[in-house]
């Protein structure tokens, strides 16, 4: 017969709400323009297109058991710098922070992230039973408040999480204060840099990751789901010392890349001209709807990534009437930024759609 099994059930699991996406406008009729989930809306490089036909007939036959192809590659792509041992593979890079998770998290160990912020921060390290210390972005210029991220940390302190660009704010951490936060990190906190977006940034203060991998536990955190354009496909990655790169690998599954998907990670790689391109077409359109939205007074946060975070007297009543147009946009109360919401960087008729359907409802709302 069987028991009651309360006594064996771990207390954490199933206490936070699953994740979710921005919508994808089920229901809706008429033409759907989806500015919720931060996708390259150009689509993949040319290159992974003709790839596509000759992966899908292979698809009877196993991928590779490991990732070593697709990390010499990398390793190719990032100039040498890395060598291939040193990184990290998964189903996009949600999986690799979940790995990374899994590795060093037990239950009461404390996990430092910044709000507002990607929502799986806080639902992964809940998972493993660890206390999630949110510190708060400085207010109004949502930049890394150092101090604060410092002054929280503890003995149980673990990882600390910094987003650059951060979701869903889209403002970076410059050299000058990664610098400073490493100066004075405990050597034996591992920091986690997401750096998925910083294809798309500008600001000649940003650094990479990598830059820091010598001298501190860190790990770079990456996705091919944004510029590369191969959201569904499912493919990230991150860099690290090898020694950290080969005990959070210990933690993953053989057969962990699809075919298609390993393939066309892979030859997305061989073609950097096209991430530029995605780049310039992101900057376009960004600045496009920076001058629109001060036409509409709508206050905005100037962004190094493929979105926008705007605020509004009335967000719900604002994404109803966007939906009814067919534009769909990320309400942010979700992600510790409530009144706000994100606009993702679509094509010129998506962001005319958004700004149209805006315009429409601010005629009903003056005061904006």
């Amino acid at each position: 017969m069987k028991q009651d099994l309360t006594h064996i059930l771990k207390s954490y699991l199933g206490a936070g709400s699953a994740y979710k996406g921005g919508s994808t406008g089920t229901g809706l009729e008429g033409k759907i323009h989806k500015l919720s989930s931060n996708e390259n809306p150009w689509g993949p490089s040319p290159k992974v297109k003709e790839a596509l036909p000759w992966l899908l007939d292979e698809v009877h036959r196993y991928p590779d058991a490991h990732d070593g192809r697709l990390r010499d590659a990398l390793s190719v792509f990032y100039g040498g710098k890395m060598q291939a041992e040193q990184f990290i593979t998964g189903n996009s890079g949600s999986e690799i922070l979940e790995m990374i998770m899994r590795a060093f998290l037990s239950e009461g160990d404390e996990c430092i992230v910044c709000k507002p912020g990607f929502i799986p921060y806080w639902e992964f390290s809940a998972k493993f039973g660890a206390k999630i210390v949110a510190v708060p972005l400085i207010e109004d210029t949502f930049e890394v408040d150092l101090d604060s991220i410092l002054s929280a940390i503890t003995d149980r302190t673990r990882l600390i999480i910094l987003a650059n660009p951060n979701n869903p704010t889209g403002t970076i951490i410059k050299r000058e204060i990664l610098q400073q936060y490493f100066a004075k990190v405990p050597g034996d906190i591992i920091t986690i840099i997401d750096e998925v977006y910083n294809h798309y940034v500008d600001d000649q203060d940003y650094s990479h990751a990598w830059e820091f991998i010598d001298d501190h536990h860190v790990i770079g955190l990456n996705s091919f789901s944004k510029a590369f354009g191969l959201a569904g496909l499912r493919v990230g990655f991150a860099y690290c010392g090898q020694d950290l790169a080969q005990y959070v690998s210990s933690v993953k599954r053989i057969f962990v890349l699809n075919k298609v998907s390993l393939g066309a990670a892979m030859t997305a790689l061989t073609d950097p001209l096209y991430l530029q391109t995605i780049r310039e077409k992101t900057q376009i359109e960004k600045r496009w709807l920076y001058n629109r939205l001060d036409e509409l007074n709508v206050k905005y946060w100037k962004s190094e990534a493929n979105f926008v975070m705007i605020k509004v007297e009335d967000p719900g009543s604002l994404l109803d009437a966007l939906a009814l147009e067919g534009v769909l946009l990320r309400p942010l109360a979700g992600f510790g930024a409530p009144g706000h919401l994100r606009v993702s960087i679509g094509t010129r008729e998506s962001n005319q759609a958004f700004i149209d359907a805006t315009r429409k409802w601010a005629k009903k709302h003056p005061s904006v």
